[in-house]
């Protein structure tokens, strides 16, 4: 986690509290696209503790990381969702988050 507070650094990071408890957290890093000449901003490990879950946390987050893309010049706000995690998909497209057209591929290095 160190090398995302280097100098620049390689993501951002917010947290939700209530009450002085932290109750949430979320990250982005952005993409270059050359294509579009621009960066996307991708939503990384966006996490609400249990007990806060269905509370309205996740639009509140979602809400700022709106504000602070529109207002970084960011021309998407992506995120990677598990398929099997319908609860969270749910609220993703809840909140306006479509299927995007592409495919995402991986090949682990761990190890080789």
């Amino acid at each position: 986690m160190a090398g995302a507070f280097l100098t620049p650094p390689k993501a951002r990071y917010w947290v939700v509290e209530s009450h002085g408890t932290l109750v949430g957290s979320c990250s982005i890093v952005t993409e270059w696209s050359n294509f579009r000449g621009g960066d996307y901003w991708w939503i990384q490990s966006l996490y609400i503790a249990p007990e806060h879950r269905g509370t309205g946390r996740v639009d509140t987050i979602l809400r700022h990381l709106v504000q602070e893309a529109k207002a970084g010049g960011a021309l998407d706000l992506r995120l990677y969702g598990y398929n099997t995690n319908a609860r969270a998909l749910r609220a993703y497209q809840r909140f306006g988050f479509r299927e995007s057209p592409y495919l995402i591929l991986t090949k682990s290095l761990v190890g080789e």
